[in-house]
């Protein structure tokens, strides 16, 4: 048989001719041609004989991951794959053996030419893969590896004023940097790899050994040098590893290091083994598997199979498994890198890929005239082009020419800004507080063009559908939230699973209509004046919008949403699935799951139009924790005709929304003695950690608030819940009492807690105290005060309340004695007008306040009499 012809076993060509039944796809009409879809091998011993007979399908269902071991390759089996078949003119250059040429190591002088001819195409050719030429040469990284001595075996560190005098003395334009290239690669054990320090940077300096590098780096530093360059950036010896302050100037740079670097080298199959796998070597694939094979058979037409052959059988599952599912390719970090930077080189274990912004090429099919390398899309085949280059490309388009940004241009950068988004997320980060740094640089080449707020991983002009973004989270996908660096409202605030930002589908282009309006953002940087893109000390929206109520049922599997507060006015009720109601994390989902009845509030954020008067709705769900402060639990999609919101006009009174906004208020309300309610002494973790006062004990009772009007309340904490009471509101002490609601049980202590609210405002606190007992009479001998003094800080701590939730409440310092208390008696006790405070939420509408870095959304009236 001419090697040109792929080899097939009995069952794969049964398949084809269609002797097993071959179903054509239902989704057959999105195409030009006719898409099957067929199982076989279906039996191990059919395998077996299927690699005997050495078939080329086969060969590509073994190429899945050639770094796992043999368990996932029986799992792989049964993973979706594309082989594409079809006939066309390129039968012609098959039977040139284009093969014959291709060498069996990658690396080789032979295989470098085609690096090359890319990169000089690509220079002369893709307008969009060049820098402007006002800003070429003007920057350089603060530190470089030169590698003009690699070739006898020597790099050196340099500083970015010793580039800039040899480039001056090679008679270049003052001021104008030379070119360099970067390195994408996976650390693997940090012990393992040479690394810039206080300790090595003299080394460095003086000129280090290529045989005490990593084999990546001396490779890559090889390969810079035979190309004709001269210097490379590797971030590990490049920025000091042991200076903190150094590396988060350097994450700043980023985007400016790898959007100006020449080219970007990928040491992806080194990625599997990073200490002991370089970029050049043997191909772990002979090559003839690495070009598509001509099936000559001409007996294949069959009602229910193929048109009469001969046909081309393509892999078109080698990008995916080469490239986008290896270990560096699912790396934070790399997302970003790829993003910037306008040429990549992959170097995998099969052969070397090309990917700029205007063309994606292998080495088995340089020129793309085998049409190897294709989108998964409906036929004909078309060059794949990634979502970095796509958006990259759109960027550039803007910048550039100086296009100034469009409205229509909205919902295409919303969704590139999805699918990036989309696959970051779900990207391993060593560093969790890396989340929104390890994506800062994209964040800022985006804002280039649209010039939009970004918003800790959202943007302003679209966050009513950016609050849309969900994950899979499930008993079988365990997602995690840590409020600790980003906040409930935005996606970087989970891990684990799948999460995935992309804009309601509807009827017509542009995004969908949103429900919400936007009034004011504080985005706090962690340090003053520092990256707002990057490590965040507190986030803050707030938002007007229309508020619901949804009662969650577990047994029925029913959500119920009404329009009112005590949930009376029912707005609809219906079943509902994980495809429409996608809670935030695998807590949550037990939750739902195991508890009799879940309440909480939602937000209507956006809403599509789907033609014949319906359309559909994206709520936030949102689950009191305390006080005015609500935590993110999940999404609900929900609409058809006749409970489908199309608008929702904030400014107008209407009989849904009573209230007319006149101005927006913050309210800031919060108990200074007792001290604010904090976990770490809540009486639910033990009667022994709660502050004792004896029977007729002072306590003061000190608060800070804007509101006018409060109300004050004394609770008592039973075994059966809380028995709550009104007391007035201008008192500043209260005298210690025992069983003030007699209600206790033997010589018990009685639990008490204090809270305020707005008047007529139902269900909410605004602020609670910690709890707090009386010592019974008779025990009041045997007690020894508990002292529990904390320190004020400008930065808020988490601690966890219960296996579900996390609050977040800042610490402050307050005596914890009655006779620390007595003791301060004469000094100002901080009553201002409107002393104490109201309950946050005031009716069906008003403003959503969604607190950041202490992770929680607060409901904030916006409207009062």
């Amino acid at each position: 048989m001419d090697l040109a012809e792929g080899s097939l076993c009995d069952i794969c060509i049964a398949a084809l001719r269609g002797g097993n039944k071959i179903k054509e796809s239902k989704d057959h009409y999105k195409y030009s041609g006719r898409v099957f879809r067929n199982y076989h091998h279906q039996k191990y011993h059919d395998l077996a004989v299927s690699k005997d007979e050495y078939c080329f399908i086969y060969v590509t269902f073994h190429v899945v991951c050639p770094w796992a071991v043999d368990f996932d390759l029986k799992v792989s089996l049964f993973s979706r794959r594309t082989l594409a078949l079809s006939l066309r003119s390129i039968l012609t250059l098959l039977d040139a053996r284009p093969w014959a040429y291709l060498d069996e190591h990658i690396g080789s002088s032979q295989s470098l030419q085609k690096v090359k001819t890319w990169l000089s195409a690509c220079e002369e050719d893709h307008g969009h893969c060049l820098l402007p030429s006002s800003n070429r040469g003007i920057y350089f990284p603060s530190r470089i590896i030169d590698v003009c001595a690699a070739e006898d075996g020597t790099v050196y560190l340099r500083e970015r004023a010793e580039v800039k005098t040899f480039h001056l003395k090679d008679q270049r334009k003052a001021g104008d940097y030379p070119v360099y290239w970067t390195l994408s690669h996976r650390w693997g054990d940090p012990e393992l790899i040479p690394q810039l320090s206080r300790s090595t940077e003299d080394q460095l300096r003086a000129g280090m050994a290529l045989s005490k590098l990593s084999p990546t780096f001396r490779d890559a530093a090889l390969l810079v040098r035979r190309m004709g360059f001269r210097y490379i950036w590797i971030d590990s010896l490049c920025i000091l590893q042991d200076s903190l302050s150094e590396w988060q100037q350097e994450a700043k740079e980023m985007v400016d290091i790898y959007r100006h670097s020449f080219c970007n080298i990928s040491a992806t199959a080194a990625s599997s083994d990073p200490s002991s796998t370089g970029l050049f070597s043997k191909r772990s694939l002979p090559s003839r598997l690495l070009f598509p094979f001509v099936i000559r058979e001409q007996n294949l037409e069959d009602k229910t199979g193929f048109e009469v052959g001969p046909w081309v059988l393509y892999n078109d599952s080698s990008w995916k498994d080469e490239i986008e599912d290896t270990p560096l390719n699912t790396r934070g970090w790399v997302v970003q890198e790829r993003f910037l930077a306008p040429r990549i080189l992959h170097f995998t274990k099969s052969q070397m890929y090309w990917e700029c912004l205007e063309t994606t090429v292998c080495e088995a099919d340089p020129n793309w005239e085998l049409q190897t390398l294709a989108r998964n899309s409906p036929l004909p085949r078309q060059p794949i082009h990634t979502v970095y280059k796509a958006a990259g490309q759109q960027i550039m388009k803007t910048v550039s020419t100086g296009q100034r940004y469009k409205a229509m241009d909205r919902k295409t950068y919303h969704t590139l800004w999805g699918n990036l988004v989309s696959i970051y997320a779900n990207c391993a980060l060593t560093k969790e507080s890396d989340r929104l740094i390890a994506m800062s640089g994209i964040a800022k080449r985006f804002q280039e063009a649209n010039k939009d707020t970004y918003l800790a991983g959202l943007w302003k002009e679209a966050i009513h559908s950016d609050l849309t973004w969900r994950t899979n989270a499930s008993e079988g996908a365990e997602v995690v939230r840590n409020g600790s660096y980003a906040p409930t409202w935005s996606w970087a605030s989970v891990g684990g699973g799948h999460t995935t930002l992309s804009a309601l589908h509807q009827r017509y282009s542009g995004l969908p209509k949103p429900l919400v309006k936007l009034v004011e953002e504080r985005i706090i940087a962690e340090s003053p004046g520092g990256d707002s893109t990057g490590l965040l000390r507190s986030a803050e929206l707030d938002i007007e919008c229309r508020l619901f109520y949804y009662c969650w049922t577990a047994l029925s599997t029913t959500l119920a949403v009404y329009k009112d507060a005590i949930r009376s006015d029912c707005y609809f009720e219906e079943k509902f699935s994980s495809q429409n109601l996608q809670l935030d994390t695998t807590d949550l989902v037990r939750k739902f799951k195991e508890m009799e009845k879940v309440e909480g509030a939602c937000v209507p954020l956006c809403t599509g139009y789907h033609g014949y008067g319906g359309g559909k709705n994206v709520f936030m769900m949102l689950e009191l924790v305390s006080g005015t402060t609500f935590s993110r639990v999940g999404i609900l999609e929900h609409g058809e005709i006749g409970t489908w919101i199309s608008e929702c006009p904030l400014q107008q009174c209407t009989d849904e929304m009573p209230f007319k906004f006149r101005e927006f208020l913050v309210i800031n309300t919060k108990f200074l003695r007792p001290p604010e309610w904090n976990s770490k002494v809540d009486g639910k973790g033990g009667m022994g950690e709660n502050i004792r006062y004896s029977v007729g004990g002072t306590i003061q009772l000190l608060r800070e608030t804007d509101l006018d009007r409060v109300q004050l309340y004394l609770a008592e904490r039973i075994e059966s819940g809380d028995s709550v009471t009104e007391i007035d509101s201008s008192r500043t002490e209260w005298k210690a009492e025992w069983d003030a609601f007699g209600l206790a049980k033997g010589n018990e202590d009685s639990m008490y807690w204090f809270a305020i609210k707005e008047p007529g405002i139902l269900d909410l606190f605004t602020a609670s105290t910690q709890y707090f007992n009386v010592t019974a009479p008779e025990l009041e001998t045997s007690i020894t005060l508990h002292t529990s003094t904390t320190t004020h800080s400008a930065t808020s701590k988490a601690v966890v309340v219960s296996n579900t939730q996390i609050i977040t409440r800042p610490t402050t310092t307050v005596p914890t004695t009655s006779e620390e208390a007595s003791s301060d008696t004469g000094s100002d006790s901080g009553m201002s007008k409107g002393e104490t405070a109201g309950a946050a939420v005031g009716g069906t509408i008003g403003g959503l306040l969604l607190l950041g870095a202490v992770g929680w959304f607060v409901w904030r009236r916006l409207g009062r009499d």
